[in-house]
């Protein structure tokens, strides 16, 4: 059962990976913040942040000045992952208001804080089964900022998508853009999902990598993220000339 639901986390790990590369190629030659923002953003929050931070705390190292540092640097570097995906969010949806702005400043230090926390009280533990009580308050603050940066990225997605289907109705958009703002709610929606689960088991003392119901929730959400996260940026052809069929059939 472990399996199940560490495979899924591999693949969206491997997907976000890849993603984050092909943004950063795409916003080295168009110079814009928003390729850079979210490419970057998912390098090092899901690639090198999550896998630094799992580094850290693996039984060879925990407890030691290596793996605290290991532990620390990852830490960091996936809450400012975080706080780059909240930058594009901004960026493409918000820029002009200033509620979003002080809505990406307060999340931005909010993470900050959970970030410094977490260093803070994460290291110099000797095992795992000491660590983990300890650093439940700052792992759950970080999930649930992680959570409203997501939702808040999937409600501006929804209402995007909305408008475009109704101008698709007219011919006045292009409908693989369309489909895109509504893989990207879908991303949200799932990774909120995702965070929200370990949050609930983290308040409830559970462990989500041997319970099988958030085993369950996350290795699901974790497939439905991954699979959203190729077709929104790496889509087959297949699947865009079927995009472009359905909504030929839907104007028609």
């Amino acid at each position: 059962m472990r399996l199940v639901a560490v495979l899924p986390l591999v693949a969206y790990a491997v997907v976000t990976i890849v993603v984050g590369v092909r943004l950063l190629r795409l916003s080295a030659r168009t110079r814009q913040l928003p390729e850079f923002a979210l490419g970057l953003g998912l390098l090092l929050a899901s690639g090198v942040g999550q896998g630094l931070s799992a580094l850290g705390r693996a039984p060879a190292w925990i407890g030691t000045t290596p793996g605290d540092a290991i532990f620390s640097i990852g830490v960091l570097v996936s809450h400012t992952g975080l706080a780059l995906i909240v930058l594009f969010t901004w960026s493409v949806f918000r820029r002009r208001s200033r509620l979003a702005l002080a809505a990406l400043v307060a999340i931005t230090a909010a993470l900050a804080v959970a970030a410094a926390g977490l260093i803070a009280v994460g290291t110099g533990v000797g095992d795992i089964r000491e660590a983990l009580p300890r650093t439940r308050p700052w792992a759950v603050l970080s999930l649930t900022l992680t959570t409203l940066a997501f939702l808040w990225s999937a409600a501006e997605s929804l209402r995007y998508e909305r408008m475009l289907r109704r101008r698709l109705a007219l011919g006045l958009a292009d409908p693989v853009v369309a489909d895109r703002f509504r893989l990207w709610t879908i991303v949200g929606v799932a990774n909120a999902a995702f965070c929200m689960a370990l949050v609930i088991c983290l308040q409830l003392g559970l462990s989500p990598m041997t319970e099988p119901v958030p085993m369950t929730i996350d290795a699901l959400m974790g497939t439905v993220a991954s699979v959203a996260w190729y077709l929104s940026f790496l889509p087959p052809e297949r699947y865009l000339a079927r995009v472009r069929r359905r909504a030929a059939m839907g104007t028609a």
